[in-house]
């Protein structure tokens, strides 16, 4: 088992603690059937207590999982707003 195989394994189990749900929407991210829809370079993986699903419904390369799971444990629901130079806002997430 590779360092990625082992620490997706670790996120598991840490997905397992929180409300997915819930953390879905303070991310501010589409939720489908329990999953967490996210895009990830064009292309929409499905994050849920079981796995990661890449876009084609297989699981996808340990790194990419690992880096997905990364982001839905790390990131608090923290939302950026920016003035654009023509007035309007910019909102974002980090």
């Amino acid at each position: 088992m590779d360092t990625f195989d082992s620490t997706y394994t670790e996120y598991l189990a840490e997905l397992g603690q929180i409300n997915l749900l819930e953390r879905g929407k303070a991310l501010n991210l589409h939720l489908e059937s329990n999953k967490i829809v996210l895009p990830f370079f064009s292309q929409v993986h499905l994050i849920s207590k079981q796995g990661v699903l890449g876009p084609d419904g297989s699981a996808p390369t340990p790194a990419v999982a690992t880096v997905l799971l990364e982001y839905v444990l790390r990131n608090e629901s923290v939302v950026h707003e920016i003035q654009c130079p023509a007035g309007s806002m910019a909102v974002f997430n980090l």
